[in-house]
């Protein structure tokens, strides 16, 4: 008997399986007659599938057991346990067996009859498991299979014009006629990147009626100079300028100079992809319980993670930002009612509070699953220079603006911050984050904190 597979905790005995089992049937695999093979390529797998006699897959839990699917798509002749979507496929004595999960005697008279049928058995059975493999898991089966269910549901719950969020979420007011788009650009001494962004903002193939770009007092000449030009370079460009107030004072400055119905914002040295707008607009003008979009973010040009974004929902969003709140596409009405940034949160998170405050409001917001927003990684700007001290500051401001919010989501925040520790943690859900201690790591000799270095490397010419 050979096992193949990845070793797993045992829960009970609290040691791995697989020593589990060497101990209690150590006879049997001193004398050869047991083999763990552990885990094992897909070519080796498939060489020794093509080897073996019986397959068993005795799982008490699968959903579609990967294993007995493998095993009858090479041919095998499989015993697998009847507990499992696997179930689905086979047809006792025809492609394959099934024995009852957790029997002992039943496996040992499935594996009896099994081992006492003749070859031409054998070659039907592994024929027919073949067969049953390649029409029912084929990715063009599934796929058109998938698609057609989806089409019938879609009809069933045409029209529907309410999103289906977690929480109640209440129907905005009707905005009379087709939307029109006013992107709202802060800038301030960001002539190196702004004309970038510009560019990703009026190439995209629903272009924005206006450009609101807000000169927040920008004092370098070079950037003053690009200002005038791209406002003189596409009629659609109007600059607002102002005396130097910070980022959330500007965002409002340009969302109350914006006529149109929708804003979209975005920083000066980021950029979006051409479809963004296009298919921001389209969710806010099927859902009439949706005021607020976002999407994934890809951060650089060359950095290939990816940060997904989530629906905005209550109370996880006081935990973390699930949203992506650096571009949002939000109806005017609802970010000039509940929206606007707050000047208090000076050295960054605004955007995230607004989101707060919109969502607390009864406003649905929708993430677009994918990548269509990039965020420029670059050092000094004023999210890099954010360390430890200066998150938990802000985080108690962002809170102390929402503490209604927070208080009546109390219970909930607690219990979720004991089962997923400090937010900051839970930036990149789906890979491993540079903010978390390597498991080498060991507390420097000299004063410092990991994550201040975490944050903001420095490269090899300035460290």
């Amino acid at each position: 008997l050979e096992l193949i597979g990845a070793d797993a905790r045992h829960q009970i005995h609290g040691a791995m399986m697989g020593d589990a089992i060497r101990e209690r049937y150590a006879a049997r695999v001193k004398a050869g007659l047991l083999v763990l093979r552990g885990p094992i390529s897909p070519a080796r797998l498939a060489e020794r599938l093509g080897r073996a006699g019986v397959v068993a897959f005795p799982s008490h839990f699968e959903t579609l057991g990967y294993g007995a699917v493998e095993a009858m798509a090479h041919g095998r002749v499989l015993v697998a346990s009847d507990a499992g979507g696997h179930r689905e496929l086979v047809r006792p004595g025809e492609n394959g067996w099934l024995a009852r999960a957790g029997d002992r005697a039943a496996w040992g008279a499935a594996l009896e009859e099994v081992l006492a049928a003749p070859d031409a058995v054998w070659d039907r059975v592994g024929a027919a498991a073949r067969a049953t493999v390649a029409a029912a898991c084929d990715p063009a089966t599934v796929g058109a299979a998938k698609v057609a269910l989806w089409e019938q549901v879609v009809a069933a719950a045409a029209p529907r014009r309410h999103y289906p969020f977690v929480r109640p979420v209440a129907p905005q007011p009707a905005v009379p006629g087709p939307a029109t788009l006013s992107v709202v650009m802060p800038h301030y001494n960001m002539g190196r990147y702004v004309g970038e962004a510009v560019a990703s903002v009026l190439g995209a193939t629903r272009p924005p009626d206006e450009l609101v770009l807000v000169d927040d007092g920008s004092t370098d000449a070079a950037s003053v100079a690009e200002v005038y030009r791209l406002e003189a370079a596409d009629a659609r460009v109007r600059v607002v300028r102002g005396p130097n107030r910070g980022l959330a004072v500007a965002r409002n400055r340009g969302a109350a100079a914006a006529r149109g119905t929708v804003l979209a914002f975005l920083d000066p040295d980021d950029w979006v992809a051409p479809t963004y707008f296009e298919r921001a607009l389209a969710v806010l003008a099927a859902y009439d319980n949706v005021g607020v979009v976002g999407a994934w973010a890809q951060e650089g040009a060359c950095d290939t993670r990816i940060w997904p974004a989530w629906n905005a929902e209550l109370p996880y969003l006081l935990y973390h930002n699930t949203l992506n709140t650096r571009a949002l596409v939000v109806r005017r009405d609802v970010f000039l009612a509940w929206g606007q940034s707050n000047p208090a949160l000076v050295y960054g998170l605004e955007d995230w509070a607004a989101l707060v405050q919109m969502v607390a409001a009864g406003v649905g917001a929708v993430a677009l699953p994918e990548v269509l927003f990039h965020y420029r990684v670059r050092t000094g700007s004023m999210a890099r220079r954010l360390g430890h001290v200066s998150h938990l500051y802000l985080y108690e401001r962002l809170l102390a603006a929402n503490r209604s919010v927070a208080q009546a989501w109390g219970p909930e925040l607690v219990a979720l911050v004991n089962a997923n520790g400090p937010q900051y943690y839970a930036t990149r859900p789906t890979e491993p984050t540079a903010l978390a201690p390597p498991e080498d790591w060991v507390p420097p000799s000299e004063p410092g904190d990991w994550r201040e270095a975490a944050m903001d490397p420095l490269p090899p010419s300035e460290a």
